[in-house]
């Protein structure tokens, strides 16, 4: 696979170019000796950034495994209270809640 690149040329090595104070071949292996070093900085960042997308993954995949733990923990506390409620009717109010079973009749004696 070939690669496409462009070499900028700083305006003080055309004007040493022109006082003849180095050679085109030094011009030219200085600027693509910057070239090289830049592509290095960028390889380098593309790598951690890829790494850190593949924690950003993991962490996200961990978070949701969590979320799905507390939702099933939720739904279980739920039905401890609506079982405490339905044992301990004087208990409601502190529970601050009342049994499903008494919703859902409620909701069927208003039809």
């Amino acid at each position: 696979m070939s690669k496409e690149f462009s070499i900028e040329i700083n305006d003080s090595l055309l004007e040493k170019l022109d006082s003849h104070e180095l050679d085109s071949k030094e011009i030219i292996n200085k600027a693509l000796n910057q070239f090289f070093e830049n592509e290095k900085q960028d390889d380098e960042i593309v790598t951690t950034l890829k790494q850190n997308v593949q924690e950003l993954v993991k962490q996200r995949e961990l978070m949701e495994i969590d979320f799905a733990c507390l939702v099933g923990e939720n739904k279980k506390l739920q039905t401890r209270i609506d079982d405490l409620a339905r044992l301990y009717p004087s208990a409601v109010t502190l529970l601050g809640k009342t049994p499903k079973l008494r919703r859902l009749r409620r909701k069927k004696a208003d039809f």
